[in-house]
């Protein structure tokens, strides 16, 4: 009687697994509306049009794998030296000065409190993650952190108030840049994302994880880490970028 059962049980799970729908896009622009971001803030419309899309996508941004590839400057090429930007307090940096030294670029969410949530938002905490980063080695690295608005955030109705005050810190030993666009199509982008993104392959920013981009100090190589975190970034530093005396 029980291999009766187990057939019927099983025949039962083929039944209900093919009535279950398969995800899939009904749209022809869904490749656009992933990397506008629609798929966290027009969720329900969008993901009825492009749910597979949009699963793969959220699959990818959750994902955290920080195997790095390392990519060669030719010397005919734009020198990531002549590039410049603005900080959060409107200072033009000439990234000049950072010949030399190791830079890791690196991207932020502005983070804000929505009106329903009663969790508060500590800014300060994320810049003080990436300042003691910075003092595994401060006389031979630099940090850049691009800020950009994450489309899960209502930036006209949640508070971004500590995430902004914290941003605009005074005296920091990490360079924290402007808000601007870093996804997208590429010619929309901030120009030292459109730099890093077309010499490195890097087309699609992630929303949720952190990308690092690691400029040599002569510019001669850009050592890209996607969907990575703090922890393997401070295990890198340790281990690749510190000077011999360090290690």
């Amino acid at each position: 009687m029980i291999l009766p059962i187990i057939v019927r049980f099983s025949l039962l799970l083929i039944i209900v697994s093919a009535q279950k729908p398969l995800a899939v896009d009904t749209a022809d622009n869904c490749e656009e509306l992933v990397e506008l971001g629609r798929c966290y803030s027009d969720k329900i419309q969008t993901w009825d049009i492009c749910k597979k899309s949009c699963r793969d996508a959220l699959s990818l941004d959750r994902k955290t794998d920080g195997e790095p590839e390392n990519i060669k400057i030719g010397t005919h090429d734009e020198s990531f030296f002549n590039l410049t930007a603005f900080t959060s307090t409107n200072e033009l940096i000439q990234f000049e000065k950072f010949r030399g030294v190791f830079t890791i670029v690196m991207n932020f969410s502005v983070i804000c409190q929505p009106k329903e949530s009663k969790r508060a938002v500590k800014g300060d905490v994320y810049f003080r993650n990436v300042e003691q980063l910075h003092q595994i080695w401060p006389e031979g690295l630099e940090f850049l952190i691009f800020q950009y608005k994450h489309p899960k955030f209502d930036y006209e109705e949640d508070d971004c108030t500590s995430y902004t005050d914290a941003s605009k810190v005074h005296g920091r030993s990490i360079h924290v840049m402007e808000v601007t666009d870093l996804h997208g199509p590429l010619k929309d982008q901030h120009p030292v994302y459109q730099y890093l993104q077309s010499r490195t392959g890097n087309y699609r920013m992630n929303y949720e994880q952190p990308a690092y981009f690691i400029v040599s100090p002569d510019g001669s190589q850009i050592e890209v880490h996607r969907h990575t975190n703090f922890s393997r970034i401070r295990a890198h530093i340790n281990k690749v970028l510190k000077p011999d005396k360090e290690l």
